[in-house]
């Protein structure tokens, strides 16, 4: 039996569990506001026990999960918008600790076609990549989730006032996109994603190897995390893959609302950096990587200008471990890209 202490008194973890019970009955009879002390004081318990690290038979990652969302979706009802919008950001940190594809990676190589503008250089110059809104993408249903919020959300929610709060705690997430080389190429000779996102091969694309404190982090008290998640691609022309929200069985687990698109964009063979920033207002986030010299390569597109090459290669001057490649048209086979360093 585990025991926390309290000013008044001692009490079990049991004791809290009750009272989340408790709150949970009132909250399905409408008494939101029997429910709020309830859930406060359970909520306050759950964040000291989040704060030392306690886990256990009687106390996991579903039961953060739940307790929060409770406690948002109360807080919701009674109009406290900025206390929900507090429990729901604490939600997404333990719902989003999930398995995720590279957890038991202690290094991962990853691809990033990029142009050569300012904010590149700064990225290159800060040890920085830039986590962005999904919704600014350019795949219009980036994510998923947020179709989802527009459509099937709330549906079938018994209360509706809380939805509000609960919908505005999405609009922390950040991603990144990298991709990674298939069985039959390496990510560098894909002449779409040049084409796409390196300025028609006026660009660059980096290349780098991050430690898992890049792509596995958790920052309690700032409930903010980072993941490193394969996209899923699926078939919309097939039944059992479509994504339908206007059918409210419609099932959305994790990897579905973060890391699924359609098949028409596997070209890309897209890794993506999920990042759960709450703290964090602006669209474009800077995310100062912890590997040290995470930068392994450089490859100049086709048509990249002399002149951005020469800036870039002061940026790693006193880098002697970055190699450049030159980017070119394969004369055997034009249709493929080779590459030299230069």
């Amino acid at each position: 039996m585990k025991f926390v202490a309290d000013p008044q008194k001692i009490y079990t973890l049991n004791d809290v569990l009750d009272e989340v019970v408790r709150a949970q009955s009132l909250y399905k009879l409408g008494k939101f506001e029997d429910a709020y002390p309830l859930i406060k004081h359970a909520a306050g318990t759950f964040d000291f026990l989040a704060t030392i690290g306690l886990t256990g038979p009687n106390l996991n990652k579903p039961q953060y999960k739940a307790v929060y969302m409770l406690a948002g979706d109360i807080c919701g009802e009674l109009g406290k918008f900025e206390e929900a919008l507090t429990y729901y950001k604490k939600h997404h940190f333990f719902n989003l600790q999930i398995n995720h594809d590279f957890r038991d990676s202690e290094h991962v190589t990853l691809y990033q076609f990029r142009n050569t503008r300012n904010y590149t250089l700064n990225n290159l110059k800060n040890n920085q990549i830039t986590l962005v809104d999904p919704r600014v993408q350019n795949d219009i249903v980036d994510s998923p989730v947020f179709s989802w919020l527009d459509t099937l959300c709330g549906n079938n929610a018994q209360h509706k006032k809380h939805l509000k709060a609960f919908k505005a705690s999405f609009d922390y997430l950040r991603a990144t996109s990298f991709c990674t080389d298939s069985l039959e190429s390496r990510a560098i000779e894909n002449t779409l994603m040049w084409a796409h996102y390196a300025n028609c091969h006026k660009g660059i694309c980096v290349e780098y190897e991050l430690g898992k404190k890049d792509f596995s982090s958790n920052q309690t008290g700032t409930a903010s995390l980072l993941r490193l998640m394969r996209i899923k691609y699926i078939n919309p022309n097939l039944e059992s893959e479509t994504l339908d929200f206007t059918n409210p069985e419609t099932k959305l687990n994790i990897r579905t609302a973060l890391a699924t698109k359609s098949m028409d964009w596997e070209y890309e063979n897209e890794v993506r950096m999920i990042a759960y920033t709450p703290t964090e207002e602006n669209k474009f986030v800077q995310c100062t990587l912890e590997t040290p010299n995470p930068i392994k390569a450089i490859y100049f597109g086709v048509k990249c200008p002399l002149q951005r090459k020469s800036v870039i290669r002061a940026i790693f001057r006193d880098r002697p471990e970055v190699v450049f490649y030159q980017m070119k048209i394969n004369p055997k086979n034009i249709h493929r890209l080779t590459y030299e360093i230069c």
